[in-house]
């Protein structure tokens, strides 16, 4: 009997204590949302987005051209939703492009920029350090805001590349054997109030279009992962490198995009389970 009075109040306090953080979760992402929503208007990001707008239209380059007939997916010039289709196959280069990549493309074909040149200063640092590559994806993406994810998988190149992004998503490696599916494939994660979206989940891949203005590109966004987590040493460096798959950024795009298309269908493989490939 008295071993039972001893049990009961623990169990009240577990559950009561449960229930406590349970409570300061919600608390929490209902913060973070009110904060996002507050940002909606008059965002410093816009300030990006302006700039942006301004070097699509500046001429530039040994050309002395714009970028105004540059072909990002729906047709030389149009801006409105392209991003949305983003990766896609382009004939002209024979490859999957995700939105940075063509933009070099178009910076050496239109304004006769030197590659090396044009993937200079990717990542910018704030004010300290201004990129013109984020400036042009933030002007760019904003004007997809809003918009349904539409990528795509009707060329082999599409396919092959949404293939290889699966494989990278869910493949771990790196002092700490992660995969990007070690935090993005499962619901409720977080790194300290910052919620991480379920990435195989259609309606949490896609949010993001609708937070409002980023500063970050979507690879500026992927780096600090790639850096932290798939980093060749430790365990994962004594591994052959033919199992490793091709680490291509569109495709590192493709999957985790394509997956919030409504047409998309996805086969469980072993790698979806979290297993290596071998």
């Amino acid at each position: 009997m008295k071993a039972i009075h001893r049990v009961v109040p623990a169990l009240f306090v577990a559950a009561m204590g449960a229930g406590f953080a349970s409570a300061q979760d919600r608390s929490s992402v209902q913060e973070i949302e009110r904060y996002r929503a507050a940002l909606g208007d008059g965002n410093p990001a816009e300030l990006w987005e302006a700039r942006g707008e301004a070097m699509w239209k500046q001429k530039a380059g040994p050309k002395n051209a714009s970028l105004e007939q540059c072909d990002i997916g729906l047709g030389p010039g149009v801006v409105r939703g392209a991003y949305a289709v983003m990766p896609k196959y382009f004939a002209d280069t024979g490859k999957v492009q995700d939105l940075e990549s063509r933009l070099v493309t178009c910076m050496g074909a239109l304004q006769g920029i030197p590659e090396a040149e044009a993937k200079k200063d990717h990542f910018g640092s704030g004010s300290a350090k201004r990129s013109k590559m984020e400036a042009l994806v933030a002007y760019i993406t904003s004007e997809s805001r809003g918009m349904k994810m539409n990528v795509s998988l009707r060329h082999p190149k599409e396919r092959e590349a949404y293939e290889i992004g699966e494989k990278m998503f869910f493949y771990r490696a790196g002092p700490h054997d992660f995969a990007c599916a070690t935090c993005h494939a499962t619901n409720g994660q977080r790194i300290r109030l910052q919620e991480l979206p379920n990435l195989t989940d259609k309606a949490q891949a896609s949010a993001p279009m609708d937070h409002g203005p980023h500063t970050a590109s979507r690879r500026g966004r992927c780096a600090p992962c790639s850096i932290a987590s798939s980093t060749a040493t430790g365990s994962s460096a004594s591994r052959s490198p033919d199992t490793r798959p091709t680490r291509s950024p569109p495709s590192r795009c493709i999957w985790p995009r394509a997956r919030t298309a409504a047409r998309t269908t996805h086969r469980r493989s072993s790698a979806r389970q979290g297993r290596r490939p071998r």
